[in-house]
């Protein structure tokens, strides 16, 4: 075998190395927000993570129309990581109580979802937090997104898309009746 031939091989194959690694570097916010989500739907189960999806839209709610947070914003600091703090805190509570509620009420242990639909419906609901936390949680002065995964969820009429996307993906994986 000729030794240019060898060179060759080995740059092609670290060039693709590379580039597969930046491609996965560029969305690695998406892809670990994702597996938690999965693998707290795998672990915890199917019922706790419809809970959690529609908590996560009940909490956007009570986050929107919260008519006190510009003042403790205002009160804790200004900078772009104290107003990123507050927001996320503020949401996290406003997910957690409705949370709670949902849990205890909702008869969703009985949802039937396949490995497939659980991973990408954490994939949606990943864009949506993403996207949550772009447009509505003040967080783009705390982490700016990589050029690739901003395409994504820079543009405002996206925001609408990636909001509805895990209620879509809920709609398709259990919307077919069952026959018994």
């Amino acid at each position: 075998m000729d030794l240019n031939a060898l060179v060759t091989v080995q740059q092609s194959a670290a060039s693709g190395a590379l580039t597969a690694w930046a491609a996965v570097g560029n969305f690695v916010a998406l892809i670990i927000l994702a597996l938690v989500l999965f693998l707290f739907c795998y672990r915890v189960g199917k019922g706790p993570f419809v809970s959690l999806v529609m908590a996560l839209y009940v909490g956007y709610a009570l986050y929107s129309v919260f008519p006190y947070a510009h003042l403790i914003q205002r009160g804790v600091g200004t900078a772009p990581a104290y107003v990123a703090g507050v927001s996320l805190v503020l949401y996290a509570i406003a997910v957690i109580i409705p949370y709670l509620i949902i849990r205890k009420v909702s008869a969703s242990d009985f949802i039937n979802l396949s490995t497939t639909a659980q991973l990408i419906l954490s994939v949606l609901t990943a864009g949506f937090l993403l996207a949550l936390a772009h447009h509505a949680l003040s967080l783009g002065g705390l982490y700016a997104y990589p050029e690739p995964l901003a395409s994504f969820f820079d543009p405002a009429y996206l925001f609408f898309w990636w909001f509805i996307a895990p209620l879509a993906g809920f709609l398709f994986f259990t919307g077919k009746s069952r026959r018994h």
